[in-house]
C-alpha cells in the first residue's frame, strides 16, 4: 500500500476571501518522502520508450531504457512560484536495440549507450478553477543530458568501419534519449504527484457533511490560496459551515490566522468555524426538539402533583447562537438566553412546569481521534463551566432556588451530553500511510493550533502529493 503526503504549492489568495482554516506543512518532511519516492519515478522511466527513426541512411527500432538511477533527491519551497523537485546524479543505460545504415553498403547491428551525470529539476503548483477547486500541475524547469556514450556491434568486420563512419546514429540515439526524458520526467511526476494530489486536494476541499440527525451540515472548505514562507508550504481554505438544506453565506468575519511552525503538520481553526457551524445549526433549530432527561422527579413537592414519578422532559429553545472564543489557552462556547420550558412526560403529553431563561458557559476540550483504517477526526467536547438564571417563569406555585439550580445544571448538563453525542467528530486531512503523533493542541488569539509529527505506518513506499 503507498501512501501520501501533500505537496502543496503557490496559489494566490483572493482580496474577497479571508481564511478561516489553514494547514501547514514543513519542508523537511518531504524531503524524506521525496526519497523514498524514487522507486516509483524509477519504475515508471523504465517503461518510456525512445522513438526509433526511419529514413533511407538509417534506420533504427524503438529503443528503451535498461537501468535507471538517481543518485539524490530534494524538495525546495521557491518563494513566488512553487515547489521545486530535484533529481540528481542520474545514469541510466538504453537495451540493445536493432540498427541497420549505410550507403551505398547497407549494414545492420546492435546499439546501445549509457549515460551519466544527468539531472532534473520540476516544478509543482496549484491551479484554481473559478470555484476554488485546486488541482496540481507539474512542468519542467530544466533538464541537463550529462555524460552519453554510444556504443556498437556489427554484424560483420567490414561493416564496423561503416558504423564508425556514421556519425548520425550517435546524434539520433543522444536527441532521442534526451528529448525522451526531458518528455517523460513532467508527466511522471504528474502520475506520481498531481493524479494522488489532486483527490486528496478534493477531499481537503470537500470533506464529507456533518450529520446531526437527519440534518447535514457541509463545511466549505475551497481552496483560498497557498502560502511559502519560513520553509514551510501553507494551504489556506475558506472553513465555513453551511446547512444542506438551506444554504447560506455567513456575515462574519475571520479573524486572523498565524503559523507558527517547529513541527511537521499545523493545522490551524479559528473560532470562525464553529461559530458558522453553530450559526447553522441556530438557522435549522437544532437542539430544539423535546429531550426526555434521565432525572427522576421528587415524590413530595410542587413536581409531584403533576405526575409522580413521571420522567422529566424539556424543550429547548435558542434566542441566540453559540458564541465559541479561543482565547488565553481556553476554547469557550457562550450560550446566550437559551430559554427552558421544563415539564412532565405523562404517556404522550407533556404537561408544563415552569420555564427558565439561562445563560451558559461551556469549555470545549479537544482530541485528535485516529482509528485504524479511518480517516483522522478532530472531536470536540462541551463541557459545562458556569451558568446564571435571568428569569423564571413558574405555572405551578414558587420554586425552591436550590432545587431549581440543581435542576437546571442536571438539564444543562444532559444537554450538552446530547450535544457531544450527536455532534460527530470534525474530519481532518487524511494521509494515508502516515500518522500524527506528539500532538498537542494551543488555543489562543481566535485560534484552535493542532501540532503534531508526522511518522510512516508503513514501509512501503510513499506517493508525494
Amino acid at each position: 500500500m503507498k501512501s501520501c503526503l501533500l505537496l502543496s504549492v503557490l496559489s494566490r489568495v483572493s482580496a474577497n476571501e479571508v481564511p478561516g482554516a489553514f494547514f501547514s506543512l514543513s519542508a523537511d518532511p518531504l524531503d524524506h518522502a521525496l526519497s523514498d519516492v524514487t522507486g516509483s519515478i524509477v519504475s515508471n522511466l523504465k517503461n518510456v520508450k525512445i522513438p526509433g527513426h526511419k529514413d533511407f541512411l538509417l534506420q533504427i527500432d524503438d529503443l528503451g531504457f535498461e537501468d535507471i538511477t538517481i543518485g539524490s533527491t530534494s524538495v525546495s519551497v521557491v518563494a513566488g512560484e512553487g515547489l521545486e523537485i530535484s533529481l540528481k546524479d542520474m545514469s541510466n543505460a538504453i537495451a540493445h536495440t536493432h540498427f541497420c545504415g549505410g550507403f551505398p553498403k547497407k549494414c545492420c547491428g546492435e546499439v546501445w549507450a549509457s549515460a551519466t551525470g544527468q539531472s532534473f529539476t520540476g516544478l509543482v503548483e496549484v491551479v484554481v478553477d473559478e470555484n476554488g477547486q485546486g488541482s496540481l500541475k507539474t512542468t519542467s524547469k530544466g533538464f541537463s543530458a550529462g555524460d552519453v556514450q554510444i556504443h556498437h556491434k556489427m554484424e560483420n568486420f567490414l561493416c564496423e568501419a561503416v558504423a564508425d563512419g556514421l556519425g548520425l546514429l550517435n546524434s539520433v540515439v543522444i536527441a532521442g534519449a534526451n528529448k525522451a526524458l526531458e518528455l517523460a520526467f513532467p508527466l511522471i511526476l504528474q502520475k506520481v504527484v498531481g493524479v494522488p494530489g489532486d483527490a486528496i486536494l478534493g477531499l481537503l476541499e470537500n470533506p464529507p457533511a456533518l450529520g446531526f440527525g437527519a440534518e447535514k451540515f457541509q463545511l466549505d472548505n475551497h481552496f483560498v490560496g497557498v502560502d511559502y514562507q519560513n520553509n514551510r508550504l501553507t494551504h489556506y481554505h475558506k472553513g465555513e459551515f453551511k446547512s444542506t438544506a438551506h444554504p447560506k453565506e455567513s456575515r462574519q468575519t475571520p479573524p486572523q490566522l498565524t503559523v507558527t511552525g517547529g513541527r511537521d503538520v499545523e493545522l490551524g481553526f479559528s473560532d470562525y468555524v464553529f461559530n458558522t457551524l453553530f450559526e447553522a445549526l441556530k438557522a435549522e433549530h437544532i437542539g430544539e426538539a423535546q429531550i426526555e432527561l434521565p432525572i427522576h422527579l421528587p415524590t413530595d413537592g410542587p413536581l409531584s402533583k403533576l405526575c409522580s414519578g413521571c420522567p422529566a422532559v424539556v424543550q429547548v429553545k435558542f434566542k441566540n447562537r453559540g458564541e465559541c472564543t479561543f482565547m488565553g489557552g481556553k476554547a469557550t462556547n457562550t450560550l446566550g438566553s437559551m430559554k427552558f420550558q421544563v415539564g412532565v412526560k405523562k404517556g404522550p403529553i407533556v404537561l408544563p412546569a415552569f420555564t427558565v431563561t439561562v445563560d451558559a458557559t461551556a469549555s470545549i476540550g479537544f482530541a485528535l481521534n485516529q482509528p485504524s483504517g479511518k480517516a483522522p477526526t478532530l472531536k470536540a467536547t462541551l463541557t459545562l463551566d458556569s451558568f446564571s438564571q435571568k428569569d423564571v417563569i413558574s405555572v405551578i406555585g414558587e420554586i425552591n432556588t436550590d432545587d431549581l439550580n440543581r435542576d437546571i445544571q442536571a438539564l444543562l448538563g444532559g444537554l450538552l451530553d446530547k450535544i457531544n453525542g450527536a455532534v460527530p467528530a470534525l474530519p481532518i486531512l487524511s494521509l494515508p500511510g502516515v500518522r500524527y503523533e506528539n500532538e498537542a493542541f494551543i488555543v489562543d488569539n481566535h485560534q484552535l493550533l493542532v501540532q503534531a509529527d508526522l511518522v510512516s505506518t508503513v514501509a512501503t513506499d510513499f506517493v508525494l502529493v
